[in-house]
């Protein structure tokens, strides 16, 4: 891109930055979840909970650092 056009684009970027308002996160709700889980077949809801289960298990078992285990004895 050229020093010019990028320059303008950075312009334009930092003057919408005052007038436009942040973007919305994208955050899908709780019906939208459901939604999206009653169109999973069995099969497909049973491999999920596996996977999210092997996270869990995962992140359980991983040490913690000190400050986590400070913070749980405080």
């Amino acid at each position: 891109m050229p020093t010019t056009r990028w320059s303008k684009e950075v312009n334009h970027v930092t003057s919408c930055r005052s007038h436009c308002s942040p973007p919305r996160p994208s955050v899908i709700g709780p019906s939208r979840l459901d939604q999206l889980w009653s169109l999973l077949t069995d099969e497909q809801r049973h491999r999920t909970l596996v996977a999210l289960s092997g996270i869990v298990v995962r992140q359980l078992d991983a040490p913690r650092d000190d400050g986590e285990v400070r913070d749980a004895h405080s």
